[in-house]
């Protein structure tokens, strides 16, 4: 039967900042349509273009700063209950796509595995889209014992999707080039969909570190045959020629995810008085002095999913994986594939040496892995069976 066919591709609504400052300046000719609680500047031509400063990237993990961005497109400044102001872009859909590839990882990566990540960065985005508008946010509640909570995209209500790496990185037309645009339409419409016809929630990280993970690690107590775990080699240093060693950083990574040389293998000390401290700062909850950690849970790729953490007070379960990153580090730590040591220092303080793996959560497409297997000649539809085990590819608009 298929896929249900679109009549054309759907517009976008990103948000670019939700709450917080930010600096707009218009170049060429905007009409304005305005109302009470929103101003919508709309391009009267494809030579218009929004600068907009003070936009947070990577908000809350290792690589974050503020950068200076442009916009085609239509922009909306929107106020919501006089809390807060949303600044949020719209757009038809393949323009979204040819920024997010090249914001995602630089768009110098080989042309098959901007390919790939076109058709995977549209997949998620209609099956996003097509997904109910309710709030998935779950609250930090401390009860029995157990802080188990996620977020997924359907916690933006004012927009379909945020521009950030919450949902899929956004940044305008700053850094697209004519390889994007090439990717882009050269596999205009094309989806991947599962035996039953439903399109693939294309789930992608940085570096899986060796196994990928389920679903169910990350999000919802749900899991998908095409999200299935898988042993992977490409991403492993260790296994690269010198020659794509230096393709991750000059060709394959941004320059500020280049900055993080250690996405395969990691090892980090965290102090239990900052444990203490972030279980405060961000959960609200003490439990006492920090006194050991243990992991409770954990998925296929070593990830885990459930960490007890253990307080002269008591005791608190810490789950799913972004909660236990954002514990143990004061951004987030770069996986929680981890074993911990734990040490007690010359002046009797308690520390965790944590000995990870990979960079983030781990499911389905590893971004590095999928970049060498293009650099060694696999094709777009070889990589994309690779990671998402059953699917087809189909052309809906």
């Amino acid at each position: 039967m298929g896929v249900t066919m679109m009549p054309f591709q759907p517009l976008v609504r990103v948000g670019i900042v939700d709450g917080g400052s930010f600096g707009l300046h218009l170049e060429g000719i905007y009409d304005v349509d305005a109302s009470e609680d929103s101003v919508c500047y709309c391009p009267t031509s494809n030579e218009c273009y929004a600068e907009v400063s003070g936009i947070r990237i990577g908000k809350n993990f290792h690589w974050q700063r503020e950068m200076t961005q442009r916009f085609h497109g239509r922009i909306m400044i929107k106020r919501i209950n006089d809390e807060k102001t949303i600044l949020i872009n719209m757009l038809p859909a393949e323009e979204y796509l040819e920024s997010v590839i090249s914001s995602e990882m630089n768009p110098n990566a080989h042309p098959e595995f901007l390919k790939v990540h076109a058709i995977i960065s549209r997949s998620w985005l209609l099956k996003m889209l097509r997904m109910p508008r309710i709030n998935c946010s779950h609250d930090f509640t401390f009860q029995n014992g157990e802080i188990i909570s996620w977020t997924d995209v359907e916690a933006h209500r004012d927009y379909d999707v945020c521009a950030d790496d919450h949902c899929q990185r956004y940044q305008g037309i700053t850094r697209v080039n004519d390889a994007a645009i090439r990717a882009v339409r050269q596999t205009s419409g094309i989806i991947l969909a599962d035996d039953n016809d439903d399109i693939v929630d294309a789930r992608f990280s940085k570096c899986c570190g060796g196994r990928s993970e389920l679903f169910s690690t990350a999000w919802q107590d749900v899991d998908f045959d095409y999200l299935r775990p898988i042993d992977e080699t490409y991403c492993d240093p260790a296994q690269m020629t010198p020659d794509e060693k230096d393709k991750i950083i000059h060709t394959i990574l941004n320059d500020f995810d280049a900055e993080t040389d250690d996405f395969f293998s990691w090892t980090t000390e965290v102090y239990a008085s900052d444990v203490k401290r972030n279980l405060m700062t961000k959960f609200n909850v003490s439990i006492g002095d920090i006194i050991n950690i243990n992991a409770l849970k954990r998925g296929p790729s070593g990830r885990i999913v459930e960490l007890v953490v253990k307080g002269s007070n008591g005791n608190i379960v810490i789950g799913k994986e972004l909660n236990i990153r954002r514990l143990l580090s004061d951004s987030h730590l770069y996986s929680s594939a981890f074993d911990a040591e734990k040490i007690i220092n010359d002046n009797g303080e308690i520390i965790f040496r944590l000995v990870g793996r990979g960079w983030g959560h781990g499911v389905g497409l590893c971004q590095i892995g999928a970049a060498i297997m293009a650099e060694r000649g696999y094709s777009y539809i070889d990589i994309l069976k690779h990671y998402y085990k059953g699917i087809k590819l189909e052309k809906i608009y």
